[in-house]
């Protein structure tokens, strides 16, 4: 168990929770003076803060807990004690390994939970009634706040869950260690023609040049000082995918060299295939996952044209970004 000052800023309106306290330095403990006036203990964290600070002019205190073992029982047990004893602020919820790296794709069905090990190093969450008993758990005693591992991949997937089920009042988030997906690759092009794809990581970072007048980049890294870092995502089936729609841009791009304008953009993006090589995507190729819009930049007229919307059906707006 440990205690600490937290700083955080919330942007919502505090919930609450009632409950009678008795005014101590940790928690539910009698004083001299008696019982105090029955307070709402709110699950945000900078109120929650003020709220001990006034009180009791002390931190608040989190600690981790997470059970390993076949079921979830032992930990919403455990939380339940804490909840009850007042001993905590902050739940610290510890997910065991399959569930870091695998909830979203349990949740979403493609991934079977029974083909992984239970309780490696935490608790086996694996389901979104895992989430909501957890958070229940803590619906008693002073009503701790809670908070969990963000994952190790489909970091905004899971912070979508915990979000929506936990009220997860901050995240960890492993920077400095978690290999990425690929989505931070940028293309980077300015109104003289300078073009390049930067592929950013947490440590290292690679430059794409261009030397035949155009680049490329979907999800994935190429560059020696990020190949290693790269991490697939998404349904087994359809890991390839990234790999596949940058040959298929790539020989696009060969292959209308000195051609190219706005309409040949268009009919690019909005080209369809296969699961593999499909450029404007749609449910049936991939559940959950579809073109939301595309932009085509023009760098030396200082305008873009913005689809909202998969580009084989939806309309281009052309915005103006001069100065």
């Amino acid at each position: 168990m440990s205690r600490d000052n937290i700083v955080s800023r919330s942007v919502a309106e505090p919930s609450t929770r009632k409950r009678r306290v008795m005014v101590g330095a940790i928690g539910a403990c009698v004083h001299n003076l008696g019982v105090a006036p029955e307070l709402e203990w709110s699950d945000f964290l900078v109120e929650r803060i003020r709220q001990v600070r006034e009180r009791e002019n002390r931190p608040i205190i989190r600690a981790h807990i997470g059970i390993a073992a076949e079921t979830i029982d032992p930990t919403v047990e455990a939380i339940e004690k804490l909840a009850d004893a007042g001993a905590l602020e902050i739940v610290s919820l510890a997910p065991d390994q399959p569930s870091q790296e695998m909830l979203a794709k349990f949740i979403r069905g493609e991934e079977d939970p029974d083909k992984y090990l239970r309780g490696q190093g935490g608790a086996p969450i694996r389901t979104i009634e895992d989430l909501k008993r957890l958070k229940a758990a803590t619906q008693r005693g002073n009503f701790p706040m809670t908070r969990i591992y963000t994952g190790t991949d489909e970091l905004v997937s899971l912070a979508n869950l915990y979000e929506k089920y936990l009220n997860m009042c901050f995240p960890a988030v492993p920077i400095f260690s978690a290999p990425r997906t690929g989505d931070g690759n940028l293309v980077l092009a300015d109104a003289s023609g300078n073009l390049a794809a930067f592929e950013v990581g947490h440590r290292a970072c690679g430059i794409v040049e261009a030397p035949a007048g155009w680049v490329a980049a979907t999800n994935h890294f190429v560059t020696p000082e990020m190949e290693a870092y790269y991490v697939p995502e998404g349904q087994r089936h359809l890991r390839g995918s990234s790999r596949r729609r940058r040959a298929v841009v790539e020989e696009a791009l060969h292959a209308a060299r000195g051609q190219i304008d706005v309409v040949w953009a268009r009919q690019l993006m909005a080209r369809h295939g296969g699961p593999l090589d499909a450029l404007c995507r749609h449910k049936n190729l991939e559940r959950g996952r579809v073109t939301i819009s595309t932009s085509i930049f023009l760098p030396a007229d200082r305008q873009l044209l913005f689809c909202h919307g998969q580009p084989c059906q939806a309309e281009y707006h052309r915005i103006s970004v001069a100065d």
